[in-house]
């Protein structure tokens, strides 16, 4: 179901039992990443996935066999790359400092330090994000992609691209030249993935022969192990009519709560202790009782809030 709030979900796989929970948790909390001030923006057009392998029904000795340990044998995280820097000089562009202006990005060093505390250190419980492209024009798509980037990271799971497909205002003269289109095709998500301690991208194909096809995606309806329409795993450059089938597999598959930006935003605590949602949910009653809520200085000022600032200013600013 895509309604006006956003679908928001994550995945979670546990071994070896081959019945495993989904975890799957909005909170408030001391770390909000920066990420609440655009979610009121982007977050009703976005749409996430996550399995919940835990259905009524599921066969408990349905044995996986053969499962690819994504967190294995990894080279160790590369450094170096100035993801803050934009030159458009090889495809005769303006000057680089003419198009040091473009960016509105920051390169925060210490981003691509950060690990999620809830992050899984078992192989054997690899968790995942996967998500649609908003279905609007190319700022929407890129925004709502950034989102995901963000969410993941915080959440500390394996973030699962989108298939290579045909993006609103972006497939004029099909027959000329390309129409259909990966994030790959824009940003560098490798290089993401690479210099970043807590992030791990990986492909809808990939995602689809670890966790599909080895079993682990349970039809919402019947219980029982599905796999993708045709036992299909690589769907890149499908039309618009067999993605739809894939959308709609993917969303039986897998579990989909609802998102309501207007009553709800999204945080994370800075550690996996109990006592840190504690604070933070004391930190919002306190806000709200004290009309902070309603009467932000900053927001009256129109200042704008530096994603750096305490906590109980940034919650207090998103509420």
């Amino acid at each position: 179901p895509t309604m006006a709030g956003t679908n928001a979900s994550t995945t979670a796989n546990k071994r070896p039992k081959p019945r495993r929970k989904m975890g799957c948790l909005v909170i408030t909390s001391f770390v909000l990443l920066g990420v609440a001030c655009i979610m009121s923006v982007t977050i009703n057009v976005m749409h996430f996935y996550s399995l919940d392998p835990t259905h009524a029904g599921h066969d408990p000795h349905h044995a996986v066999r053969n499962r690819p340990q994504p967190h294995q044998n990894q080279p160790p995280k590369e450094k170096g790359h100035a993801l803050a820097g934009l030159s458009c000089a090889a495809y005769g562009g303006p000057s680089d400092e003419i198009a040091s202006e473009m960016v509105y990005w920051s390169d925060i060093e210490s981003d691509s330090n950060f690990v999620s505390p809830f992050m899984t250190k078992n192989p054997d419980e690899p968790k995942y994000m996967t998500f649609e492209p908003d279905g609007g024009g190319w700022n929407n798509i890129r925004m709502a992609m950034e989102t995901a980037v963000a969410l993941s990271h915080a959440m500390g799971r394996i973030l699962v691209m989108p298939p290579e497909q045909g993006m609103y205002l972006l497939g004029k003269n099909a027959n000329k030249q390309k129409n259909k289109f990966s994030f790959a095709d824009f940003f560098h998500m490798d290089t993401l993935s690479k210099e970043h301690e807590g992030m791990d991208i990986i492909s809808f194909e990939e995602f689809l022969k670890r966790e599909a096809m080895t079993g682990h995606l349970v039809d919402n309806n019947t219980g029982k192990v599905t796999f993708p329409p045709n036992n299909q795993t690589n769907w890149d450059g499908s039309n618009d009519p067999t993605m739809r089938v894939l959308k709609e597999w993917i969303r039986n598959a897998t579990h989909v709560p609802i998102w309501r930006p207007q009553h709800c935003i999204a945080a994370f605590p800075s550690s996996s202790k109990h006592s840190d949602l504690e604070a933070l949910s004391s930190m919002k009653d306190e806000l709200v009782a004290t009309g902070l809520r309603k009467n932000n200085e900053l927001k009256e000022s129109n200042q704008l809030v530096p994603v750096d600032a305490d906590p109980k200013t940034r919650m207090g600013d998103a509420l």
